[in-house]
């Protein structure tokens, strides 16, 4: 984890987390003066019933990242590259420069993107996701319509296509665009392909919905899969966190074998695709 948190107790939360759940965390700035920038949705929990989300309120930086903590990220993302299969960039801090992925970063992202292709860079920014360059993009269809400056309330499914296919000349790698229940969109070397996703009944949360879809993509095309199995099984883990009521949900190797084979149940002209469906799970790491 390359980031940098408050001397609060949400930036401790954030340090015992990681290190409850095996992640190294020597890479994390304790930065004293700077608030751990924080996403908070209360839940109203009655007995037999789903709870109710209320207001959320937030915590965050309403001035830019001191350049010394932003010149030692850059410095670390530098070091640490050649020791990683993948980065992921989570650029959720919607005043610019007062997160982690300021403009200085996120062009030393698009430099070394483009010198090592060899590393599985994919970013998911709420606000800026037109603005990288070299690295596999993950907006949702209201992100990528928003950098295109296409209103998607009136966006049609061709134009959604479209949309995806210049997002991805324009930042010079594969686009995913998250569907919902839908599934995804991949838009690579010129074309479009829908991704169907598993549909999910019953109650859902779909907190981290949109970090399931990385989690399963970035580790499957760290695996070695197609950019189609990749999206599959992003579908895939999203289903399986989705179900998970009131937390941010996991999906174990085990959940996803017997998710695909539903999945198939529910698709089942997926299973006639020999080259890209029949070895998926071998293919995505499963």
């Amino acid at each position: 984890m390359l980031t940098f948190v408050g001397d609060d107790g949400e930036g401790y939360e954030v340090r015992r987390a990681l290190r409850c759940s095996g992640i190294d965390d020597s890479l994390l700035q304790v930065v004293p003066g700077l608030f751990t920038p924080t996403y908070t949705k209360p839940l109203l929990y009655a007995k037999g019933r789903r709870p109710v989300e209320l207001n959320r309120f937030d915590i965050k930086n309403r001035s830019p990242l001191p350049r010394s903590i932003e010149t030692s990220i850059i410095d670390h993302l530098e070091a640490a590259v050649d020791a990683f299969d993948a980065v992921v960039v989570a650029d959720q801090v919607r005043e610019r420069n007062c997160g982690v992925i300021t403009d200085r970063v996120c062009a030393r992202l698009t430099d070394l993107g483009g010198a090592r292709p060899d590393v599985v860079f994919l970013a998911d920014s709420r606000c800026r996701i037109g603005e990288f360059c070299n690295v596999i993009v993950k907006p949702n269809r209201s992100e990528a319509m928003a950098a295109l400056g296409i209103d998607p309330e009136v966006a049609t499914p061709d134009g959604i296509a479209q949309g995806a296919l210049a997002l991805s000349q324009r930042v010079a790698r594969p686009v995913y665009i998250t569907l919902g229940e839908e599934g995804l969109l991949l838009a690579s070397d010129g074309r479009t392909l829908h991704i169907p996703g598993y549909r999910v009944t019953g109650d859902t949360d779909v907190v981290g919905a949109g970090d399931s879809v990385t989690a399963g993509i970035v580790a499957s095309l760290c695996s070695g899969s197609t950019l189609r199995q990749a999206g599959l099984i992003g579908n895939l883990v999203a289903s399986i966190a989705v179900q998970q009521i009131g937390a941010t949900g996991t999906a174990s190797c085990e959940d996803v074998r017997r998710r695909f084979a539903e999945y198939c149940q529910q698709h089942p002209a997926e299973e006639e695709k020999p080259d890209e469906f029949r070895g998926i799970l071998l293919g995505a790491g499963f």
